[in-house]
Parts: C-alpha cells; sequence; structure tokens
C-alpha cells in the first residue's frame, strides 16, 4: 500500500509546519453545548480561535455609536487582500452575515452528520486541519510555454514545502493527456472521469498514477475517447472538499479566468494563487501579459510569473521585464536532459532547473499566502483571542 503524507491530523511529517499556510477560526455559536464541544475541537488543530462574544454579534440599534460589528471589521480586513487568498474558517450554528463574506470558509456545527455531540468530533477536527493545502492554477501564456511539466515540478516542490500530498489535476480543455505529456501514460490508475463523487481523499491518491513523489489525476487523451465511455468530472470544488489535507495543483492549460471552460472546471471557487507560464520570445510574453490582466480582472492580483528560456531566442531577461510590465519571479532554465528524461518516462521533479524554478515559485506562494493570514486580534482584540 502506498505512504500517503499528511492524511493524519498530528501530520506524520510536519517539520515544515512553519511554512503551512494555517487560517485562524472565529467561534460564532450560540448553542452552548455545541459552543463547548466547538471549543474543544477547535482547540486540538492548535489554530487561533476567536469566540465571538455575544454582546459583539449584532449592531446598536439604538442609532448611538457603537463599535462596529464582527462582520464589518472582517469584511474591511478581508478586503485588504486579494479574493482567493488565505483567509479565516467559521464555525457556527446558524446561518450569519458572516457566511457570507469572500475569504470565509463555513462549517455548519448544527448540520453535522453524525452531529457534534454524538460522534461528530473527529470529523469536525478532520474537516478544520492543522493547516490548510492550497489550490494552485498553473496558466500557460500560450501553447507549448512548458506548463504541464512546469505545474508538475511545482506540485512537487509545493508538496516538500508543506510536507502534504500533492495532487497534480489536469485542467486543461484541450488536454491529449497529462498522463502522456508526463510519460507515464503506461501506469495503470484513475483518469479524471473513474473518481466517483463520494470517493474519500485516501481512496483517490492511492489509485492514482505517481510520479516523482506527486500524484497525477489525468483527463483522457481525446484521440481515444471513442474508445472509452466517459463519465462527468469532479469540479476543482469538489475534489477540494472531498481532499481537504492535500495540496491540489490545477494545469489550466491556455483556459483563462472568467471563460466558460474556467468556470465549469473550477465550480465557482477561486485558487488561492496564479502562475503564468511562458517562453521568453516576444509571442510569448505578449501572451502571459494578456494572461495577467485576466487574472487582474478577476481580483487575484498579478499572479506569478515563469519564464521558460528558449535556445537561441534573441530576448533578454531585460526585454521580458519591458515586455511583461513587470519583473518575472523566476527564470526557468535550459535544460538539454529534460527532453531525454520525458522521453524515458523519467522526469525528475526533485532536481535540475525544474526543480529551482519550482522551489522559488513555491517559496513565494508560502510567502504570499502566509502574509495574508488575517490576524483575528485586530478584528475582537487580544482578551477575545486564544
Amino acid at each position: 500500500m502506498r505512504k500517503l503524507r499528511g492524511l493524519s491530523l498530528q501530520g506524520e511529517k510536519n517539520s515544515h509546519r512553519g511554512k503551512a499556510v494555517v487560517r485562524p477560526i472565529i467561534i460564532d455559536i450560540e448553542d452552548p453545548a455545541l459552543l463547548e464541544e466547538a471549543r474543544l475541537v477547535a482547540s486540538v488543530t492548535r489554530r487561533e480561535i476567536v469566540t465571538v462574544p455575544a454582546a459583539q454579534r449584532h449592531t446598536d440599534a439604538t442609532g448611538g455609536e457603537y463599535s462596529p460589528t464582527v462582520a464589518q471589521k472582517l469584511k474591511e480586513k478581508l478586503s485588504e487582500r486579494p479574493t482567493g487568498r488565505a483567509g479565516v474558517i467559521l464555525l457556527t450554528d446558524r446561518d450569519t452575515e458572516l457566511c457570507k463574506l469572500n475569504g470565509v470558509r463555513v462549517c455548519r456545527v448544527d448540520l453535522m452528520e453524525p452531529g457534534l455531540l454524538n460522534g461528530g468530533s473527529v470529523d469536525l477536527a478532520e474537516q478544520i486541519g492543522v493547516d490548510d493545502p492550497l489550490r494552485i492554477a498553473v496558466i500557460g501564456g500560450h501553447g507549448g510555454a512548458g506548463t504541464s511539466i512546469f505545474a508538475a515540478g511545482l506540485a512537487a516542490a509545493l508538496g516538500n514545502a508543506t510536507s502534504r500530498d500533492a495532487l497534480l489535476i489536469d485542467g486543461d480543455p484541450l488536454s491529449q493527456g497529462l498522463n502522456t505529456v508526463l510519460g507515464i501514460e503506461n501506469q495503470p490508475g484513475w483518469y479524471s472521469d473513474d473518481v466517483a463523487e463520494h470517493a474519500s481523499e485516501q481512496e483517490i491518491l492511492q489509485n492514482c498514477p505517481e510520479l516523482d513523489g506527486i500524484h497525477v489525476l489525468s483527463r483522457f487523451s481525446a484521440g481515444y475517447m471513442n474508445q472509452r465511455v466517459q463519465q462527468p468530472e469532479l469540479s476543482v470544488a469538489e475534489l477540494s472538499a472531498a481532499m481537504p489535507r492535500t495540496v491540489l495543483v490545477i494545469d489550466c492549460g491556455r483556459s483563462l479566468p472568467g471563460s466558460e471552460q474556467w468556470e465549469r472546471k473550477w465550480g465557482g471557487i477561486e485558487p488561492d494563487e496564479v502562475v503564468i507560464v511562458s517562453a521568453m520570445t516576444v509571442s510569448g510574453l505578449a501572451g502571459a501579459k494578456d494572461a495577467r490582466y485576466c487574472v487582474e480582472d478577476a481580483g487575484w492580483g498579478t499572479g506569478f510569473h515563469v519564464i521558460r528560456q528558449i535556445p537561441h531566442a534573441a530576448t533578454t531577461a531585460t526585454m521580458a521585464m519591458v515586455l511583461l510590465g513587470q519583473r518575472p519571479t523566476c527564470e526557468w532554465n535550459i535544460d538539454a536532459d529534460m527532453v531525454c528524461d520525458l522521453d524515458r518516462g523519467a522526469l525528475s521533479l526533485q532536481r535540475g532547473s525544474l526543480s529551482k524554478a519550482a522551489r522559488a515559485i513555491a517559496d513565494a506562494i508560502v510567502d504570499s499566502q502566509t502574509n495574508h493570514v488575517v490576524n483575528l486580534s485586530d478584528i475582537l482584540g487580544e482578551r477575545n483571542v486564544a
């Protein structure tokens, strides 16, 4: 049986916990018994915790001066960061204005089966987790940018940085099969339409093909689609709900935010970060700039830019910065051995220029996410924060 990382609450490998993204918890529960149990469960996760005092749940209706409600304060705090980045976890027993805020992951303790007071404590602890695995979109600025290969390297780097299992998902609407691109098409395992709606996290990971430490969930090659009865694929939102402890890296190909293909694949949720990959050519950088505009229009910042060096290309790093309108996050240097490794089905994600560039992006992503974690003491004051 395959050994999986990060599937226990304590975390089998947790030496890199300092680099994990850890959202704080807000507890807004009226039922005293549920409140006490939720506090106990939340304390096990070792996250920062704040309990909303009853007096602060509603705005003063007298018309006089009053302090802003928790929802107003939290909304202001969350608006300071791009949507999709680290927010808060809300434990509640009812539908409130806090539930409607972007950046708030809601756990309704009153709707749990089994109930929180009837054996559901372990389920709630696992649902919350001790940290927050990332959901990262990798976009190609143009065809042949190397998006799929870089996405694989990034999945490995993020898995190592956070000590979590990493799943690379084929989200390219024009995919010819991510397994084929990565040279592992002969490995047995599930394709994206094999994953049932109620499949468990462990079941998905154990049935996906592996490449140098990551799991790969590929679409079936379009050329062989007539040989296969295709079932509906789960969206990223559905996979994310089923895999709360796994880093998800989605190879989006040339699918862009706002497009019909993007909305269908992501299922209404937003990526934590977006990475744009392009070749260091004039046309490639122009395509990357257009992709950046789409990311900005979605409200997700400018994304991280990876530019891949091309043999004999005349474009320099300085020219790339001018054409992009900003400094690229990192360069992906030429690796003469990579093509041979792909042909042999022996692509290494842990060494070479691919690994170096992927580690640089992974570190930038984790730092960005950590910097955007909400400080609860700014919202309710130090005395209410555990």
